[in-house]
């Protein structure tokens, strides 16, 4: 007999059995737990992106009657105990609030917000005005309407915008330069409905394309060009990533392109390697991290700062030693902030794991606040007087971001 993801088997045979639930079309369930004569079916609704839970009859597949709705997050193995239905999900759950993908708290009380967005899927990205809020990441629905990767709030009402340019493929960064949002994803082909390739620029007012196209491509066998990470300095779009031509010029993985043609500008520092995960301009200089050891003739191992003129190794020099590499920058004030997915690195023989922070003239490396977080740092921001460091952190009671005075 044919059997669609789910099925009942006589236990002494093996023999399919007539009983056959019926579930929403399009669905895909996950975990199933028996509950006295009923099985309690866990499933994903792939309209609304969400889980669901169903009730049915262990004899007759008919459904029970059993109030139950659309839940946020994941639903994990499902179990019954004791006349409740339990399971872990990924839904989450801030200071006893459930938030979705989204969440915003007051830094003076340190109290969430009463803003809480329903996001069904992964946020990667956020590119704030003093009016609005961009969101980029894997979605399909906000709040539930149709927001292919890209999103954008109204910050003084936290209400969605219409502004909904749609990018085929996960949105990893987003940028803002005026008028004018840029954004990146690895796999992006189109936006908009237009070819881009990794990289496109969109109107921040009303989500429209703008003819911004650095075109994108790699000579390489086996290689696909991506772009792995956008940093905006004035009139100019510094690129980071897989590629061996951008903006009508040969740059490998590491170029400044014209913030309104695309086109790539004379700066050409000429790294080696394979990647450029990351790119922070500074003051007449650009830091960027990745797997390459030489920036021109200047030997620079994971990490450098470049002048931003000549395309020049600075004196800037962390001796590092990178394991696992460093795919955050974020330079604030006269300290250099390191991190990635369990940054494993020395730097002048001097570990550091999961976050690393430099003397940004210097390279060398400071003991403040850690030189030890095991976790995935990918977030950093200054507040006040305060820095705020978010990821996958390990830390008991961090809370998915870790606050230190600055």
């Amino acid at each position: 007999m044919r059997r669609e993801s789910l099925a009942a088997l006589d236990g002494r045979t093996g023999a399919v059995l007539r009983w056959q639930p019926r579930l929403p079309e399009e669905s895909g369930p996950h975990d199933v737990a028996v509950a006295g004569i009923a099985v309690v079916i866990a499933y994903e609704a792939i309209e609304t992106e969400t889980d669901a839970v169903r009730a049915v009859d262990g004899r007759t597949g008919r459904n029970v009657r059993w109030k139950s709705r659309n839940l946020p997050g994941y639903l994990g193995g499902v179990a019954i105990s004791g006349g409740r239905f339990l399971a872990p999900s990924n839904a989450g759950v801030i200071g006893g609030h459930p938030r979705h993908g989204l969440a915003a708290f007051d830094p003076r009380t340190r109290r969430m917000t009463p803003w809480a967005p329903r996001l069904s899927g992964t946020v990667l990205a956020l590119a704030a005005s003093d009016t609005t809020l961009y969101v980029g990441g894997c979605f399909r629905r906000v709040n539930g309407q149709a927001r292919h990767s890209l999103a954008a709030f109204d910050l003084r009402t936290g209400r969605l915008l219409r502004w909904s340019p749609n990018a085929d493929a996960c949105v990893d960064h987003l940028v803002l330069s005026g008028a004018t949002a840029y954004l990146s994803g690895a796999e992006v082909t189109t936006v908009d409905g237009a070819t881009r390739r990794s990289a496109a620029a969109v109107d921040a007012s009303t989500g429209a394309l703008r003819p911004w196209d650095p075109h994108v491509s790699s000579s390489l066998p086996y290689s696909n060009p991506e772009v792995l990470s956008l940093a905006a300095s004035g009139a100019t779009i510094y690129v980071g990533g897989q590629f061996t031509n951008i903006g009508g010029a040969d740059r490998r993985n590491l170029a400044a392109v014209d913030a309104v043609t695309g086109v790539a500008t004379a700066w050409d520092p000429s790294v080696d390697g394979d990647d450029v995960f990351a790119v922070e301009p500074g003051p007449g200089a650009v830091f960027v991290s990745g797997d390459f050891e030489h920036v021109g003739d200047t030997a620079r191992a994971g990490l450098a700062e470049i002048d931003s003129t000549t395309g020049v190794a600075t004196a800037f020099d962390a001796k590092a030693e990178i394991t696992v590499q460093a795919t955050v920058l974020r330079l604030l004030g006269k300290v250099l902030f390191v991190g990635g997915e369990h940054l494993e690195a020395r730097f002048a023989g001097k570990g550091a794991y999961g976050m690393a922070t430099l003397d940004a003239s210097t390279g060398r490396l400071l003991d403040w606040p850690s030189a030890t977080v095991p976790s995935y740092l990918f977030a950093f921001a200054r507040a006040g007087r305060r820095l705020y460091v978010g990821g996958e952190l390990e830390l008991a009671g961090s809370n998915g971001f870790l606050v230190f005075p600055y």
